[in-house]
């Protein structure tokens, strides 16, 4: 601790100029303790950690001090997209496997639709969002419900986007701070003001619309979407025929159905008639005044009397 502060002193004097005053051995002296001082063994010597540090360009670290950690880089964004065709035996075990599966996985149906009738095979499509992380079993589990026919996988890395979408939007909010700061301290004309009012209005458009576009991406890269299409091997028949009872009924059905489509139709028809209703008496009342001055002018314009036939 000694030689350090006389380090520091001899590096002090020679730097000042207040060495001049010593004899020349004594500046001798000062000057092989200053060369001593400055020298990158004394340096490591002193303080290692230091030392590496300034020569580095970095700022020393504590001593003692924890580590620090590496910098964690961003997630990816990737939206993932899958087609899944199969054939199934069994149709109704089916449509019941597909919403338990979804279930199971913790995702949702979005669009579902089931087709057929008697005599020809059934179908059905199923548009379902899966999480991420599961992405993969759930079409291992669907591809065994049936005889798999097709099988995609569509991805888009949307990383780049997503990240410069939310440094866009921080420093649109940047500039909206500053516009708000503007309007609140500004005392210029009504015109300066409106203008950074319509400033405003603007950044905090791009704002909504780029919050809105991160959402998307989000939401689309956090869940998956799988469209299921099953087709069914053997023409649909049903297992009974219809008993007579059941024919009645459904005969009954349809005889309502027409009548409910009758008078939807007629009511439709007055609903089109009504607003023409108006011009019609209108020009009704037209014809009537124009008939009765033409009969008040001209006597024999008009006659309702019948001639007499002749003999």
């Amino acid at each position: 601790m000694i030689a350090s502060r006389l380090t520091v002193v001899a590096m002090v004097l020679l730097l000042s100029g207040c060495a001049d005053a010593y004899s020349p051995e004594a500046k001798v002296a000062l000057t092989d303790m200053a060369r001593e001082a400055i020298s990158p063994h004394a340096m490591l010597a002193a303080s290692p950690e230091a030392t590496q540090a300034g020569l580095m360009g970095a700022p020393a670290a504590p001593a003692g001090g924890p580590p620090q950690a590496p910098a964690v880089p961003n997630p990816r964004k990737i939206i993932y997209n899958a087609d899944v065709a199969i054939v199934v035996e069994d149709f109704p075990i089916v449509t019941t496997a597909i919403p338990s599966l979804v279930a199971k996985f913790e995702g949702y149906i979005a669009d579902t639709d089931v087709a057929g009738s008697t005599g020809g095979s059934r179908h059905a499509t199923w548009k379902v969002r899966i999480p991420v992380v599961r992405f993969d079993e759930f079409l291992n589990a669907v591809s065994k419900l049936g005889e798999l026919q097709r099988r995609q996988i569509h991805s888009q890395d949307v990383t780049e986007e997503f990240y410069d979408l939310e440094v866009r939007i921080k420093n649109k909010k940047v500039e909206e701070a500053r516009l708000v700061k503007l309007l609140t301290e500004s005392t210029g004309k009504l015109d300066e003001i409106l203008t950074v009012e319509r400033e405003i209005s603007r950044v905090r458009e791009e704002i909504e619309r780029m919050e809105g576009r991160i959402r998307l991406l989000a939401n689309l890269s956090d869940l998956t979407t799988v469209t299921i299409i099953a087709d069914e091997r053997m023409a649909y028949v049903p297992e009974t025929n219809p008993s007579f009872t059941t024919r009645i009924s459904r005969t009954f059905e349809a005889s309502l159905n027409g009548l409910r489509n009758f008078l939807e139709g007629l009511t439709l028809l007055l609903v089109s008639v009504i607003p023409w209703i108006p011009m019609w008496i209108l020009g009704a009342l037209i014809a009537w005044f124009v008939l009765r001055r033409l009969r008040k002018r001209y006597p024999n314009f008009i006659t309702l009397k019948s001639r007499p036939n002749p003999a």
